[in-house]
């Protein structure tokens, strides 16, 4: 063999080994990439699946707030936050773990809520990864009240106010009880009855108490252990009252509140109140409470209306005020921020009777009720939803005043002053055109409303004053 056969040879042979060291350092390389790439995977997966358990965590705790209190399910964006035993709805947007978790809320219907819960993080790699949980809710507790069709509406049971002279005011039910607030001639009598009302049937009167000088509003949370009360006008006109046990309510505490003249409408949500009170020429009619401490609730922030505030109705950041202003008898306020609350817009309903009550399903459903028209609809249906421009879809004549409106589904049971029929039923499928469905007669006006389970629970302005109403 020559040298240069040699040396052509060795040449060769490096360049092999070079090769082989190459397909080694390849292989190597290639295999450490698809670890890498299988552990980031299997990183990602993980990931994926935990941001999977967020948004079904998310989702269950937006049906416990339902469960909890309905009118908490606002539209619009939030964040959640856990604390003892309770979810409640924090900011608009929270981080878990690492992962940030959005509750969006869309009203879809009348009572239905379509609920979305979005979990994002960033995956492999470097990608912005989201996954999304959908289901929609309802308020269930109202589901068996049209078990029927409502055509024929028959008296159930009925319970009575003791002394006579007592007239029931407002009422509001919780689970088995029935709260009436009456009023009486005597500051010495009771003015807080408790009914048992498991059998409807047959409502017994479990306890009584005197609070003061006569109620004229009450109102109960959802499973709240507290009922919030007012009387017309003295030291004491907001009243937080323990109801943890039923048959043996207490005064918790009051407050004065601003103002000389009587208390007359109360709507509550979370941990604030809000009063309204009649016209009053040196104080603001519109109050708003602070209740997160029932001790000691604090009036915090208040609003000049310059008239008669008959009825509120509060749906997310938004008041509605049924008042007696000849130009608004509907108005709208911000109360995002409770110490100043800010006028956002009005409705002026013809003529200058006053609008007595107000209830609101979405900012585009709001039903008003107002005082007897001998020549026009005492009901209204408006769409609010812009405040600037609030705008009339329809209206009823009930033929009285409207003292407390409830529409459900396809139904408004409102209570009146209709002689022969003073629970009215109207139809409100369409909403530009409202009609008359059925009606009920009670031996004196209906002052209040509210509905558990298949009944309609009514207070009359008469002793006898809890009527419990079925549906045929």
């Amino acid at each position: 063999m020559t040298q240069s056969s040699l040396h052509n040879q060795g040449g060769q042979i490096l360049i092999e080994v070079l090769i082989a060291l190459t397909i080694i350092v390849l292989s190597i390389t290639a295999s450490y990439f698809v670890t890498v790439v299988s552990n980031e995977l299997i990183l990602d997966k993980r990931l994926s699946d935990r941001a999977a358990l967020y948004a079904n965590e998310g989702l269950g705790a937006v049906e416990s707030i339902r469960d909890r209190e309905w009118q908490e399910l606002v539209a619009g964006n939030h964040g959640l936050s856990f604390s003892g035993t309770d979810w409640n709805f924090s900011g608009t947007s929270s981080t878990v773990d690492g992962f940030n978790r959005q509750v969006i809320i869309t009203d879809m219907a009348t009572r239905t809520k379509k609920i979305e819960v979005r979990v994002s993080w960033t995956g492999f790699p470097n990608i912005s990864r989201q996954i999304n949980g959908i289901t929609h809710v309802s308020n269930w507790t109202e589901e068996g009240l049209l078990f029927t069709q409502w055509l024929n509406p028959s008296s159930l049971g009925s319970g009575d106010l003791s002394p006579s002279g007592n007239e029931g005011q407002d009422i509001a039910v919780e689970g088995n009880y029935a709260y009436i607030a009456a009023k009486h001639a005597s500051t010495t009598v009771a003015d807080l009855f408790v009914f048992d009302v498991s059998n409807p049937a047959s409502p017994s009167l479990a306890t009584s108490i005197n609070t003061g000088s006569g109620l004229h509003a009450i109102y109960i949370k959802n499973s709240d252990t507290y009922a919030y009360a007012l009387s017309e006008n003295d030291a004491a006109g907001f009243k937080v009252i323990d109801i943890s046990a039923p048959t043996s309510p207490t005064v918790t505490s009051t407050l004065n509140l601003p103002g000389s003249e009587s208390n007359i409408s109360l709507f509550v949500l979370n941990n604030v109140a809000y009063v309204g009170t009649k016209n009053d020429t040196t104080d603001e009619e519109f109050i708003i409470v602070d209740i997160s401490a029932p001790a000691g609730p604090a009036a915090v922030g208040s609003l000049e209306i310059g008239a008669d505030v008959n009825g509120i109705f509060v749906y997310g950041n938004r008041a509605y005020l049924a008042t007696s202003h000849n130009s608004k008898e509907l108005m709208v306020v911000d109360v995002a921020a409770t110490s100043s609350p800010q006028e956002l817009g009005s409705y002026d309903w013809t003529d200058t009777e006053d609008a007595l009550s107000v209830y609101v399903e979405t900012s585009a459903r709001v039903f008003l009720g107002r005082e007897r028209w001998n020549s026009g609809e005492e009901l209204q249906v408006l769409d609010a939803s812009n405040t600037s421009s609030i705008t009339a879809l329809g209206s009823l004549e009930i033929g009285d005043d409207i003292h407390d409106v409830l529409p459900i589904e396809w139904l408004a049971f409102i209570a009146t002053g209709v002689s022969n029929g003073e629970l009215q039923i109207a139809n409100i499928s369409n909403l530009t055109n409202p009609t008359n469905h059925s009606s009920f007669n009670y031996p004196q006006v209906a002052m209040g409303i509210d509905y558990e389970g298949q009944y309609v629970y009514v207070a009359t302005r008469s002793n006898d004053a809890l009527r419990v109403v079925q549906g045929e």
